[in-house]
């Protein structure tokens, strides 16, 4: 059974993840956030497998992914955007997210990408994050003061 925390700040969408992702028989929803503080205190409790995070709803941005990681290094993130575009795409992913699905696409692709981020072992959840935070850290020396 795969364990889920869905971080949403709409309740309405919230509470619509929550029913359709319960239809799935091998998905549980753990708990439900509408913020990334919520969320960080739920994954600390809980510690599900994936952390299902809306990108635009709660202001999402490297520093919480990462603080996502440490408080549930075992957790994966997959996030959901309404932007698809590559740059988004490369941030979210390089930030340690182990999935990106675009919300256009949550029918087709959110099951599949939850489940195969399931099926990562724990051990390669920390290494995604220890890259990620390379990646974050050689990012900033390069940027401009």
């Amino acid at each position: 059974m795969i364990r889920l925390l869905v971080v949403e700040n709409q309740p309405a969408i919230r509470r619509g993840l929550q029913m359709w992702l319960g239809l799935a028989p091998d998905l549980t929803v753990l708990g439900r956030a509408g913020d990334g503080l919520a969320a960080l205190w739920h994954a600390a409790l809980s510690r599900p497998d994936i952390i299902l995070v809306h990108l635009e709803s709660v202001d999402l941005n490297a520093r919480l992914i990462a603080a996502m990681r440490r408080t549930a290094p075992v957790s994966h993130v997959v996030v959901l955007s309404l932007h698809d575009d590559a740059l988004t795409r490369r941030r979210v992913l390089g930030a340690g997210a182990a999935a990106f699905v675009s919300m256009h696409e949550v029918k087709e692709h959110l099951l599949q990408a939850i489940r195969q981020a399931a099926a990562r072992p724990p051990a390669e959840a920390e290494r995604e994050q220890r890259s990620a935070e390379a990646l974050r850290h050689a990012e900033e020396s390069r940027m401009p003061l």
